[in-house]
């Protein structure tokens, strides 16, 4: 009878298994969608988006530690962030900062004040179906590309406003 029991336990995991693979989200998102509630932040750092390869991955406490200035209001306020450095084909190094909030107006307010702020010498912002993106480049030639998108910041950082957009272009939301 134990026998029997045991292999009722081993099939249901196996049906529940092949249950959750039918119904796990796509490893690739879809430009206008939103990442799920469900997801981690660090879901969203891969290790390759489009050329750019991921040279280290930080947590939310790594990624505190690393971090100055807005950067780090951005993960205080967060429920959850995670940071990826990048190497673009090219060598150029950018970084990528994805936050998740409890609120969808949190995300929004914290754009449009990085889009307000007077360190930047030129901000562009562009107003997007799921959110706002605002790109930005300091007078030492630092770019900042940040926007919402429901519940979560992205945010993209470099020295070559090309490599920083392409970046966050390849992010996919």
């Amino acid at each position: 009878m134990k026998s029997i029991s045991s292999l009722a336990t081993i099939f249901l995991l196996i049906f529940a298994c092949r249950l959750c693979s039918f119904t796990g989200h796509k490893s690739t998102p879809k430009p206008s969608s939103s990442p799920t509630s469900l997801s981690y932040a660090s879901d969203l750092i891969k290790e390759q988006l489009g050329t750019f390869r991921l040279i280290k991955s930080y947590n939310k406490e790594e990624a505190k530690k690393a971090s100055y200035g807005f950067t780090v209001k951005l993960i205080d306020q967060s429920t959850d962030a995670a940071l990826g450095e990048y190497k673009s084909s090219n060598g150029q190094s950018v970084v990528l900062l994805v936050t998740s909030y409890s609120t969808t107006t949190l995300p929004a307010s914290l754009v449009d004040e990085i889009g307000k702020d007077r360190v930047w010498k030129t901000v562009k912002v562009i107003p997007k179906q799921t959110g706002k993106r605002v790109e930005g480049e300091d007078g030492l030639g630092n770019v900042v590309i940040i926007w919402s998108n429901g519940y979560w910041v992205f945010m993209t950082a470099g020295d070559s406003r090309s490599d920083a957009s392409s970046l966050a272009d390849n992010v996919g939301y």
